[in-house]
């Protein structure tokens, strides 16, 4: 045959009959309840809209982001061109500024040539000495062509490539700015999440506080409530039935009995020996 299973139904503080205490205190606990769920109330609300307003401050800083960066990589991509086009403009330059030299370096000599041919002496070396006098002072002043040419190119590549380093480290800064303006808002506005912020922002928490002592103040006040109502009909002759002598509630709230020195709950599981005054 199976065991009986030792079930009992836990003691609950019984509650005075009508006339017998203040019904002013009953008013006063309806009031506290109605208190506290207006609160939860403004509480839901306010949440709500902070979800909200985050979301527009999110999408508004994602859309300052945009246009920054956008903006940065136009001012980039015109300063590129331009330095591109100067480039070009500076080599076309340097070719026809060659192009005119040896010209007229080229004309210097059929003139020469045609002197020489009229004098006679075609054969002889004048003819090459003129030749080696011209390349020699051609070699000189193409000199400062090239050398202004090789500046300009230096120059042109230098600009190009700190237009690419400012370009980067502004586009750092850029970023460096949003992920601070990021967690500014996350810190006062963030909704909770479970994997990352399981507490949300300060907003968040502070409301959290808010309700959490609200309804541990309104759980005191209930029972300090119930003591009066007690308190105020023993008074009046009430006797109300006692918690029974061998029940009690661990520091856990668990309701439970002792018989024949074993503790079992209201379901009637066992739970251990009990050990000095029922625990």
């Amino acid at each position: 045959m199976a065991a009986r299973r030792r079930t009992f139904t836990p003691y609950r503080p019984p509650t005075p009959p009508a006339g017998s205490y203040d019904p002013a205190l009953d008013a006063q606990l309806a009031a506290a309840r109605r208190g506290l769920s207006d609160l939860q109330g403004q509480i839901g609300t306010q949440q709500a809209r902070d979800v909200t307003d985050y979301a527009a401050q999110l999408e508004a800083l994602g859309r300052q982001t945009d246009y920054n960066e956008a903006d940065l990589a136009k001012q980039w991509t015109r300063g590129h061109a331009d330095l591109a086009q100067a480039r070009a403009r500076g080599t076309e330059d340097y070719n026809r500024n060659v192009q005119m030299l040896t010209r007229r370096y080229d004309q210097l000599g059929r003139n020469q040539l045609q002197a020489t041919n009229a004098a006679g002496v075609i054969r002889g070396g004048a003819l090459l000495q003129s030749a080696a006098k011209r390349s020699e002072n051609q070699a000189l002043d193409r000199q400062p062509l090239d050398t202004n040419y090789n500046r300009f190119l230096a120059d042109n590549q230098q600009q190009d490539s700190r237009l690419g380093e400012d370009y980067a480290t502004q586009s750092q800064r850029n970023e460096a700015s949003r992920t601070q303006q990021l967690g500014r808002l996350a810190l006062d506005y963030a909704p909770p999440d479970p994997a990352n912020n399981p507490l949300g922002g300060r907003r968040w928490q502070d409301r959290t506080t808010q309700l959490t002592q609200a309804m541990r103040e309104q759980a005191f006040f209930g029972q300090d409530v119930a003591n009066a109502k007690i308190f105020q009909a023993s008074g009046s002759g009430w006797d109300p039935p006692q918690r029974p002598a061998n029940e009690f509630v661990s520091a856990a709230g668990v309701p439970y009995q002792v018989r024949g020195g074993v503790r079992y709950d209201q379901y009637g599981r066992r739970l251990g020996r009990a050990t000095g005054r029922g625990f």
